[in-house]
């Protein structure tokens, strides 16, 4: 048997919800509607253990009997005592209530708590549960939702209501934590990539990446994505990075700092990075102006053969103007680092990858060109799931050749042309 409280000072809103709720049809639903918060506190917030105020005990029947006492006033027949006046609203357990937000003042979480607490105090929470909270609000009041987060607010609603859309989910809301399934909407499957995103603290800020503060450790080059409004500026940041390590927080126990690069970081964001992290007391964009400061030196007396590391850096571009200035700055601004270029990245994987490979002097596989293909354009109709080729266009004859296999024979069934793959 649900019962459900409802806390609404808009009398169309209230008689609204309760027409909505006699639609579910189920059995034994109460509903309780107070106008003001104090309606509620003041019938609910009660110790039902308290014992009623004791009656006024009568005067004996011989001190009013005029004859034993003359100046005993005349008796006056009682008036029958009503018996006492019942609020049918007051429910023993409280399954769901449903708030508006301008009922209780505009500030929801903590009157949340302190809802929760005085259920529980005053034994009006269910058995083996807890009191379900669901929230009304206008969409325009100026109230972001982000700031009415919070556990124990099992939903929020638009005012003015859909009936459809309020009817379904109390439905899910009343048999939690079991599952049911909707009874007035329905429900379509739909297979497509959604996003499923979190609020969380930023607690690190870079021109290359930032650090975010999670309960658990996330994976290497796990990816994320994230939407970020710095503090002074209107446009929000859309930033894209992976995880590039997980370290206890040394100021939060149990939690974690999670350090983020940035991945293709695009320059109008990078410059609302720079724009915002300047304004912040004792910026600084390096760590240090001295150059030489961070140089590698050889004669370093606490230096071991970890610092001595040199690493290569291969730049691949087919702009071979481009690789090179690249290559050459990287040389000039980083010291143990050796950077080849290469304008293929098919020469780059046989040169460096294939057995004996890593600056072997073999020959290099000679580039393609039109004359593998014996078309100008080809164009293939693949399968995305399984990748088997439908159809070519336009169709190989018998002789032709594509990237030096008979085309008639490579695309003669669907599948055959994965072999270059």
């Amino acid at each position: 048997m649900p019962n459900i409280v409802t806390v609404v000072k808009d009398d169309r809103v209230r008689r609204q919800i309760e027409q909505f709720l006699i639609e579910l049809e189920m059995e034994d639903l109460r509903v309780a509607s107070f106008k003001k918060l104090e309606e509620f506190e003041s019938l609910y917030y009660r110790d039902p253990s308290e014992p009623t105020p004791a009656a006024a005990v009568p005067p004996p029947s011989a001190v009013l009997d005029p004859k034993i006492n003359p100046s005993a006033p005349a008796p006056v027949e009682a008036a029958p005592v009503p018996p006492e006046e019942v609020d049918l609203r007051l429910f023993s357990e409280v399954h769901l209530m449903i708030y508006a937000l301008d009922s209780v003042g505009g500030k929801s979480g903590p009157w949340i708590d302190k809802v929760r607490t005085n259920i529980k105090r005053y034994r009006h929470a269910p058995a083996g549960g807890s009191t379900r909270m669901l929230l009304l609000k206008y969409e325009d009041d100026g109230i972001s939702k982000l700031d009415l987060l919070h556990p124990a607010l099992d939903d929020l609603i638009y005012l003015p209501l859909d009936r459809l859309i309020f009817l379904q989910k109390v439905e899910i809301i009343l048999a939690l934590p079991k599952q049911v399934s909707p009874s007035i909407l329905f429900s379509q499957e739909v297979k497509h990539d959604i996003e499923i995103s979190k609020i969380v603290k930023l607690d690190r800020l870079s021109d290359v990446g930032m650090a975010i503060r999670n309960p658990v450790p996330l994976k290497r080059g796990l990816p994320g994505k994230f939407y970020l409004q710095l503090p002074g500026e209107k446009i929000r940041l859309e930033l894209r990075g992976k995880v590039m390590r997980s370290e206890p927080h040394p100021e939060h126990p149990g939690q974690y700092l999670v350090y983020f690069g940035f991945f293709g970081l695009p320059k109008p964001a990078l410059s609302q990075i720079r724009k915002a992290l300047s304004k912040a007391p004792r910026y600084q964009s390096l760590r240090s102006e001295d150059r030489e400061a961070v140089r590698y030196r050889p004669d370093e007396l606490f230096g071991t053969a970890e610092t001595g590391q040199t690493f290569t850096l291969a730049v691949i571009d087919p702009d071979e103007g481009a690789s090179n200035s690249l290559a050459q700055q990287l040389t000039k601004e980083m010291d143990r680092l050796h950077v080849v270029t290469e304008s293929s990245y098919s020469l780059f994987l046989h040169k460096y990858f294939s057995s004996g490979g890593g600056g072997s002097k073999d020959q290099p596989p000679t580039p393609t060109s039109e004359q593998d293909f014996y078309a100008p354009t080809i164009s293939l109709s693949v399968n995305i799931t399984d990748m088997k080729c439908m159809s070519v266009d336009p169709g190989p004859n018998e002789t032709d050749m594509f990237l030096g296999y008979p085309a008639s024979t490579l695309f003669g069934a669907p599948e055959k042309w994965l072999a270059l793959l």
